[in-house]
């Protein structure tokens, strides 16, 4: 017998042709049967192209892409998750994180795998996998596969590479922590303003001369609150305020004839210098 599968122009339909042998050896004879396959072959066409079609989406993605079962055994990858292991869709197929990546690695993915699993809905997570040049920190979006009757078959993974704002944030937090070490090193009283007035940072030797919490001058507009009247009581206008003066000018300024208030009314006479702070060539606030 012979099988084949053709496409008749003709009909502008797909045929099976099964060609099988009847008879005794005296009565040799041919059965050839057709069967209408054509939907069938659509159906396929459309499955491939839909497959292509997804995997071309996954391929053009920065990010990394993955599909696992619910075993943990890897069912697809993108070209990025190819690129950055140096292992193929063929080479993974079948396998897990432990035959993969080295055995804390795939603990913590498998952990976060089987949260996923057990919540039925998508979760992120912050991973962190070895690459060329080292650990690299990623925040992975994972979530799960249902089929049409509403049954979890698969996990998907979608990872974005952060190390570099991972990076960029710790070392704001350091500076952030050496700045504080500085301000609070010295016995001076040292604050900063904004643009508007309001103050941004101050240690605690200011916070203790002006009598005041710390996060009761945070935000607040410094002249109204310390600055705003002379040693004889009237006020001290905006205009005429050095500090201010250094926020439009850009240039530092050093006083020694003027009083600060506190919390409780009282009035202290202070030395200040003042200084602008600039970034990108803007004047972005002040120090005093």
């Amino acid at each position: 017998s012979y099988q084949s599968e053709q496409y008749s122009p003709a009909f502008g339909r797909w045929f099976e042709v099964e060609i099988s042998r009847v008879g005794d050896e005296f009565n040799r004879r041919v059965a050839v049967v057709f069967r209408d396959i054509t939907e069938r072959k659509q159906t396929e066409a459309a499955l491939r192209e839909s497959q292509d079609r997804f995997q071309a989406i996954m391929d053009n993605s920065p990010a990394l892409i993955f599909i696992k079962d619910v075993e943990g055994r890897y069912l697809q990858v993108n070209q990025r998750f190819e690129t950055i292991f140096h292992l193929f869709n063929r080479q993974l197929i079948g396998k897990t994180d432990e035959e993969i990546f080295p055995p804390e690695q795939a603990t913590a993915f498998l952990a976060n795998d089987r949260k996923v699993l057990a919540a039925g809905g998508p979760m992120e997570f912050e991973e962190v996998a070895v690459h060329d040049d080292g650990p690299h920190t990623s925040l992975v979006v994972k979530f799960p596969l249902l089929n049409a009757q509403g049954r979890c078959y698969a996990l998907c993974g979608i990872a974005t590479d952060i190390t570099d704002r991972k990076r960029a944030e710790e070392e704001r937090q350091k500076l952030a922590k050496d700045r504080l070490l500085l301000l609070e090193s010295t016995g001076e009283g040292i604050y900063g303003i904004d643009r508007q007035g309001r103050c941004t940072f101050i240690n605690t030797a200011a916070a203790r001369m002006l009598g005041y919490p710390l996060n009761e001058i945070h935000g607040k507009d410094i002249h109204e609150l310390i600055h705003h009247s002379l040693p004889d009581g009237t006020a001290t206008p905006r205009e005429h305020c050095h500090i201010r003066e250094t926020l439009v000018s850009g240039k530092g300024c050093k006083v020694d004839d003027e009083v600060y208030w506190r919390k409780d009314g009282t009035a202290f006479p202070v030395e200040y210098s003042s200084f602008p702070i600039i970034e990108q060539e803007q004047i972005i606030g002040a120090v005093v």
